[in-house]
């Protein structure tokens, strides 16, 4: 089964129009003026992030080659000038990621020399006190490392970072989870959960961890301890939904006050699904398969009005949910998911006001009093470069495989 466009007519036509339009202010760059010079060259959140959308618009026919180049090479040169963390979002991995993959589809050319090594070093260790997940945890770390395989270091890295999750997995009546320490969480986390927790998300816990994993199994590397781990991990995760129903919360643990998580890629129900069938397909386990499945048709039928999105962008907004249906239909050819897919794209086209924010998009913010606050950001994970790329992908037929630093491309192997 190949990529296929999901939109067409009218929808197709205004999707890649406002694709174009943000495009087009991201090349302007005025967004860029404030920004700390490490967030400026991010995956997450920056100039290495802005050049993934625009090389792939490039490749579903959108022509922004030349200022993808610009910009990567722009933040290539920033890890050589400025003191970069090693996380996946905001740190050199990523950046050093984004260029690979700009590389591997012939966009861009280089690599950046020695982060292979550097990573590897970093998690030869003996104990890991920080953070297990995507953003900016050993998760992160592992899509960097098999997109570097068969680098040696790359492999190592792996090696070392399986052995790490494995000793702090911490094992539970019900199967496996990794704990987040008060240290680890943000003050209203910590708050919420004064003794830590157990997150379910993709973004920070246990979901994306297990979708890592699954794709180190895929690889073949250490399968054996990998397979328990993502069992463990599953049947935990499984456990923890919500009075018998495909909703999840999004985190629990000792004294946290269990709660529905909003509908989203980074917490709930579609980014859990799409992240169970990528499991299903790295192990051969159909009941994980049918569960996905479950999951991710409570997820099509939510009713936006209680979904909690409030804007269009990739991590919590109606693009994001666009693309991980539109990521479910490509894997499962089940056209609920499709429509549920198109509803969350015209809602994220809905959000579009001509004249406003980068290309019409701007995001909902909130601020330390709690009031909404609409800013133009341009990022790919909360900005409107993962609006852009979510419309191009729904439009063309190139595979998306820059939504595996989301922990999604396995999923589409599913098929």
């Amino acid at each position: 089964m190949t990529w296929q466009p999901l939109l067409a007519g009218e929808r197709r036509r205004a999707a890649l129009a406002a694709a174009h339009a943000i495009a087009a202010d991201l090349a302007r760059d005025a967004h860029a003026a404030d920004a700390p010079p490490a967030q400026w060259a991010s995956l997450g959140m920056g100039r290495a992030g802005i050049a993934l959308t625009l090389g792939y618009l490039t490749r579903a026919g959108l022509d922004y080659g030349d200022v993808a180049r610009r910009f990567i090479a722009d933040a290539a040169k920033t890890i050589g000038s400025v003191v970069m963390g090693p996380s996946f979002y905001g740190g050199f991995t990523g950046v050093a990621w984004s260029l690979n993959q700009l590389a591997r589809w012939d966009v861009a050319g280089g690599t950046i020399s020695g982060i292979d090594t550097a990573l590897a070093d970093f998690v030869d260790r003996d104990d890991w006190p920080w953070h297990v997940d995507v953003v900016s945890g050993l998760a992160g770390f592992l899509v960097y490392a098999l997109a570097r395989l068969p680098s040696d270091d790359a492999r190592r890295a792996i090696v070392a970072i399986v052995r790490l999750l494995e000793m702090r997995a911490v094992e539970l009546p019900n199967g496996i989870s990794w704990l987040l320490p008060p240290s680890l969480l943000s003050k209203a986390t910590r708050e919420a959960a004064p003794e830590g927790c157990f997150n379910l998300g993709v973004a920070h816990g246990t979901a994306g961890v297990i979708a890592a994993l699954a794709d180190v199994h895929r690889a073949g590397i250490e399968t054996q301890r990998v397979r328990r781990l993502i069992e463990r991990a599953v049947t935990w995760l499984l456990d923890s939904r919500l009075d018998g129903s495909w909703n999840f919360p999004p985190m629990n643990g000792p004294h946290v006050r269990i709660k529905p998580a909003r509908l989203a890629w980074c917490y709930g129900t579609p980014g859990i699904a799409a992240v169970l069938l990528n499991a299903a397909d790295a192990l051969d386990r159909d009941d994980w398969r049918e569960a996905a499945l479950q999951i991710a048709a409570w997820a099509a039928s939510c009713p936006m009005d209680e979904s909690g999105v409030v804007d269009a962008a990739f991590c919590h907004g109606a693009a994001g949910l666009g693309h991980v249906f539109n990521r479910l239909w490509q894997s499962t050819g089940d056209e609920r998911l499709a429509d549920a897919a198109r509803r969350w794209f015209d809602r994220a086209l809905a959000e579009r006001s001509e004249g406003e924010g980068i290309g019409g998009y701007r995001t909902n913010e909130t601020t330390n009093e709690g009031d909404a606050l609409w800013t133009p950001e341009a990022g790919l994970v909360y900005g409107a470069a993962g609006v852009a790329a979510a419309f191009a992908a729904a439009c063309s037929d190139v595979e998306p495989d820059w939504d595996a630093m989301f922990l999604l491309s396995g999923a589409r192997r599913a098929a």
